[in-house]
């Protein structure tokens, strides 16, 4: 899920977005993908693969820590 206002939303994705690919390795489950975020710094910057709509769409999304908000 994508809450309002949370890291995923400020991220680029939407209510729906189902994410199929991190950095190119497919995501075949949850657990795919918490591990490839997981994998990744805060300030790293991820390309992610969604399906959206039916149709594919690159996102390139910025990490933050938990607990930081964007200016």
């Amino acid at each position: 899920g994508v809450e309002r206002d949370g890291p995923a939303a400020r991220a680029g994705l939407k209510p729906g977005d189902v994410v199929i690919a991190v950095n190119g390795d497919p995501v075949r489950t949850q657990r795919d993908l918490a591990r490839a975020v997981a994998d990744q710094r805060p300030g790293s910057d991820v390309a992610l693969l969604v399906r959206r709509d039916g149709r594919d769409e690159a996102l390139n999304v910025h990490l933050t820590a938990l607990a930081e908000k964007p200016e």
